[in-house]
C-alpha cells in the first residue's frame, strides 16, 4: 500500500521540486543581475 502511494506521488513531487528549484534559481539570477 505504501509503495503504491509513493509510486503515485513520486512523479508529482519530483515535478514540483524541479519547478520550485527552477523558480528559485531564476529569483537568485534576478537578485544577482540587480547588483
Amino acid at each position: 500500500m505504501a509503495a503504491l502511494i509513493v509510486g503515485l506521488f513520486a512523479p508529482v513531487g519530483l515535478t514540483a521540486f524541479a519547478v520550485g528549484m527552477d523558480r528559485f534559481q531564476r529569483r537568485m539570477d534576478d537578485l544577482g543581475s540587480r547588483r
